[in-house]
């Protein structure tokens, strides 16, 4: 059985591989969004604090998804291999991440699992981390928004919830290999609150796509990334 690590805080740090063009000083009180000529931008700051403002539940199954809730063994899930979750529930979770980005890529640091997702800014997608269960992404500035297309990932036990998420219905909810994600992150107009929405979709085991929103606030942006542990019995 898995080992987590006992954390009280969620937290977010987007910091920009640039600062020379923002404020570095004001980069640390505030999330702020700048546009250089190539409408690349850079979002700033740390957050702390989930809330679910928007969030499906439960999800619509096909059969094949409502299969796999009746016949759930929680002896065979992923989590007693230490396999990493879903990204959807890295918002449900009481662990950090950060996200850095420049004109080239987006770096999405989680916590749990000790995951990074590096992913191309443009319209090529690149297998995103070295195991290849986060799938292939590309990622784009829309309007205010930091935009993150995700798909190729490899069927997984738990890839759409897991038995402790509001969502998995007190089962794990697999994914197939049509699974798709697409994440936008954005901040408030007073640059406290950094907003993540994302939309799930997989045929195979849901009859419409799901959607949910995260809302984050922001912490003292020295908060620490510890070294996640997870241990196999």
């Amino acid at each position: 059985m898995k080992t987590l690590r006992s954390q009280i805080r969620v937290s977010v740090l987007a910091v920009a591989a640039s600062l020379a063009l923002g404020d570095a000083a004001n980069a640390h009180h505030s999330f702020a969004t700048h546009y250089d000529a190539s409408k690349s931008a850079q979002i700033t700051g740390v957050v702390t604090r989930w809330d679910f403002t928007s969030f499906e539940r439960p999800m619509s199954l096909t059969p094949a998804g409502l299969a796999a809730v009746a016949s759930y063994d929680p002896q065979r899930s992923p989590a007693n291999a230490c396999e990493p979750y879903n990204v959807q529930m890295a918002f449900l979770t009481p662990y950090q991440f950060d996200i850095r980005f420049d004109d080239r890529e987006a770096v999405i640091r989680h916590e749990a699992y000790n995951v990074t997702r590096r992913v191309p800014l443009g319209p090529d997608a690149a297998q995103v981390e070295p195991t290849g269960l986060f799938g292939s992404a590309h990622a784009r500035i829309e309007g205010d928004a930091l935009v993150v297309e995700s798909s190729g990932y490899p069927p997984s036990g738990w890839g759409l919830a897991a038995a402790v998420d509001e969502n998995g219905l007190g089962a794990d909810i697999p994914s197939s290999a049509e699974k798709s994600v697409v994440e936008r992150f954005s901040v408030s107009d007073d640059g406290l609150t950094l907003t993540v929405r994302y939309t799930v979709d997989d045929p195979v085991y849901l009859t419409k796509p799901f959607t949910g929103t995260a809302t984050l606030d922001r912490v003292a942006d020295d908060s620490p990334i510890y070294d996640f542990k997870c241990e196999v019995d």
